[in-house]
């Protein structure tokens, strides 16, 4: 059970870096890490220890110890992206390319994403493909043969509750796709910073 109040509960906030180190992947733990301590210090007007992640294959990243928070990592291009909530969240962003549309969705979306994207000439792509992205992020079940089982397009568009959770579009770049899953989402409790200036963990 989560103990947080669910006015910090249902709170996201989305940390987009444009920095070169990060783009390359470096340090990600310690950058998790310090996004989460500024949430803490920022809603819960505290310091706590930061504890570090545990991956294990399979699994959706976690800290070690429950700090009420959760966190989902994406990149692409030149942006990194960290979303930490005191929910479940799953995070994708996609740079936009022309390359392999089609046979990607042929291969890995569900049929009626398939021919709702051959229906519109494959405009939506990015679309369905963070949407199903951030989806599986959010469960922790990843790109794996489940992939292709759901769907995100009915009556002939991308629905925005899928399974029971909801996922929503953040605008950033026109040239990227961003999207998120969690089970509430409300566009008042979303924070979007760029390159914010984060407190060093001890």
């Amino acid at each position: 059970m989560n103990l947080l109040p669910d006015n910090i509960y249902k709170k996201i906030y989305m940390y987009i870096f444009t920095d070169e180190e990060q783009r390359e992947n470096k340090n990600s733990d310690e950058r998790i890490r310090r996004c989460a301590s500024h949430f803490i210090c920022t809603e819960k007007k505290t310091n706590i220890k930061i504890p570090e992640i545990y991956r294990q294959d399979n699994e959706k990243p976690r800290f070690v110890t429950d700090i009420e928070l959760c966190f989902s990592v994406s990149h692409s291009g030149k942006y990194w992206v960290c979303a930490v909530s005191g929910q479940q969240i799953g995070v994708d962003i996609q740079k936009k390319s022309n390359e392999y549309k089609q046979d990607i969705a042929e291969r890995f979306f569900h049929p009626d994403e398939y021919q709702y994207l051959i229906q519109n000439n494959f405009k939506d792509f990015f679309d369905v493909w963070t949407a199903k992205e951030s989806c599986v992020k959010y469960t922790g079940q990843g790109i794996g043969n489940d992939f292709s089982a759901f769907s995100v397009v009915k009556d002939n568009r991308i629905f925005e509750y899928i399974n029971g959770v909801r996922i929503k579009f953040i605008p950033i770049n026109l040239d990227y796709c961003l999207c998120i899953c969690a089970k509430d989402i409300d566009e008042k409790n979303i924070n979007v910073i760029i390159d914010p200036l984060l407190p060093t963990i001890a």
